[in-house]
């Protein structure tokens, strides 16, 4: 409506009065950057948008606190310059003044590659020329700075996971390796198989490279095996992977120690009551 109807009245209207200043309608036809409202829609199907934007707006405080930094030393670097190369000829269009070392010092450091660019809308006016540099702040340095950090916080997630999935791999083949057919698929694996098991060399080197602590697994295996008799190779090898140095500690595993607790003090409590340790 606004750019159909009050646009084409507006137009009929100053042309009438005989007014040829269009610069108004210029200004006008910056309304139509509402309809980048529209977007938010589609940011609403897309939950990695919104996850960049919300980072973006988290780390606003910050990147702006960059900036300001930066171009304090921009400004402290511009006015040495000047008071140092103003009236030579090397330095002419340089540093004839600060406002003039810092464009120059910007544009060589800070956007190289945009100098053209910039020179073009430092023509259009001052407010262009800002207006460039904010969008070459946003788009060059916030938005690009943060795929480069998605990436690799992406590998690295991916690197990860390969790991994982390269110990677990590595753990099971091993331990299918030294059991018997009829123990993995029939019974189980009690803990007295287990026992055996870990005695290996071969499997205890394996469970040494991927950091698991091998002398609290033989110490303490009522962890793994409480109140089950027997484990399948994935369980056993999930629970092994417990006992990495790197693990973290979570609620669950801090609900395990308490129920483990639990149950080991009323089992005490059961054999007092019994007489049996006196």
């Amino acid at each position: 409506i606004w750019e159909v109807w009050l646009t084409s009245l507006l137009v009929m209207m100053m042309q009438r009065s005989g007014s040829a200043n269009m610069s108004v309608l210029r200004i006008l036809r910056l309304f139509r950057l509402v309809r980048i409202a529209r977007v938010g829609r589609l940011m609403s199907s897309c939950r990695e948008l919104i996850v960049l934007v919300k980072g973006i707006s988290m780390g606003l405080r910050s990147v702006l606190s960059t900036l300001f930094f930066l171009m304090v030393i921009i400004y402290v670097f511009a006015i040495i310059f000047t008071q140092l190369f103003r009236g030579s000829e090397e330095a002419r269009g340089c540093y004839d003044g600060v406002l003039e070392s810092m464009n120059c010092l910007m544009l060589n450091v800070v956007f190289p590659e945009q100098q053209e660019l910039m020179a073009r809308m430092l023509e259009l006016g001052p407010m262009t020329y800002l207006l460039g540099i904010f969008y070459l702040l946003i788009t060059g340095l916030t938005v690009m700075n943060m795929l480069i950090g998605v990436l690799v916080e992406v590998v690295s997630v991916t690197a990860q996971v390969d790991k994982e999935e390269t110990a677990m791999k590595a753990v099971k083949e091993k331990i299918e390796e030294l059991l018997p057919a009829e123990v993995r698929h029939a019974t189980g694996i009690t803990r007295e198989h287990f026992m055996n098991v870990i005695m290996d060399p071969g499997l205890v080197q394996t469970l040494a490279t991927i950091d698991v602590d091998v002398m609290t697994v033989v110490e303490y295996p009522e962890i793994m095996y409480h109140s089950r008799n027997a484990l399948t190779v994935p369980e056993l090898v999930d629970a092994i992977l417990q006992f990495r140095r790197t693990t973290s500690v979570s609620m669950m595993d801090i609900a395990q120690l308490r129920r483990f607790m639990v149950n080991e003090l009323e089992d005490l409590r059961g054999l007092i009551k019994s007489n049996q340790i006196i």
